[in-house]
């Protein structure tokens, strides 16, 4: 497993950071989506032989929230 943390903009509430989890979560090869409000901040532990960090990343912003770096 492998881990990766994205600082995010653009979540306001825990609804938003619900929704991101959700998105994260279903993701084939995600094993764990942690997202946290008050960090504006998403640790994913995935397995990079089934999804990658762009993947993920392209996840978040398809949801409607902007990945920073």
């Amino acid at each position: 497993m492998q881990t990766v943390t994205f600082n995010i903009s653009g979540m306001s509430c825990a609804g938003c950071a619900r929704s991101i989890s959700n998105v994260l979560n279903a993701l084939n090869g995600v094993q764990t989506a942690d997202v946290s409000l008050d960090q504006h901040r998403a640790v994913v532990e995935y397995d990079a032989a089934k999804v990658g960090p762009d993947v993920l990343k392209g996840a978040i912003e398809e949801a409607g929230y902007e990945v920073a770096g």
